[in-house]
């Protein structure tokens, strides 16, 4: 009977180790992909994060800084280019998965964010309310997409680490 039970824990240790009981879900990471550009008149700075687990992209969140170099812009003219942008960021108000944020850094610069939760998100809500060329240009391959595949469709000029 002992060597039964021995012979049964044995089979039962073998079988664990070659099914992966017990196997390690793999971490959250992310990658940061930039890109700036600059002209006589203004300065951008792009920034995206993409959040991932294994091959599946979790987030994606980009957020662009737009600093006036041209000295003969006013306070005023920056606050009407932030009252576009948020009009802009309205459209995405109530879409779910969907995060838009405006902001005003200073008196020549500001921001817009968004961030993309792909676990929240309706495809079919977002073509009901931004039309299917929206739908078809920014997920492509739907929902479930790499790393790469968001790096290509939304981030190619950026440089990623």
């Amino acid at each position: 009977m002992k060597n039964l039970f021995k012979t049964f824990l044995c089979s039962m240790l073998i079988v664990s180790l070659l099914t992966g009981c017990g196997k390690k879900e793999e971490e959250i990471a992310k990658v940061t992909c930039t890109m700036s550009a600059k002209d006589e008149f203004t300065e951008e700075v792009d920034t995206g994060v993409i959040e991932y687990q294994g091959d599946k992209v979790l987030s994606v969140e980009q957020k662009s800084v737009y600093k006036i170099l041209d000295e003969e812009i006013t306070g005023e003219e920056l606050a009407a280019t932030l009252d576009d942008l948020t009009e802009i960021a309205s459209i995405y108000e109530d879409i779910d998965g969907y995060k838009v944020e405006t902001e005003k850094l200073s008196d020549k610069e500001v921001s817009i964010s968004l961030k993309i939760d792909y676990s929240k998100v309706n495809l079919d809500k977002i073509k009901e309310k931004l039309g299917d060329d929206y739908v078809n240009q920014i997920f492509p391959d739907g929902l479930d997409v790499t790393v790469d595949k968001v790096k290509k469709n939304n981030f190619e000029g950026f440089e990623c680490k």
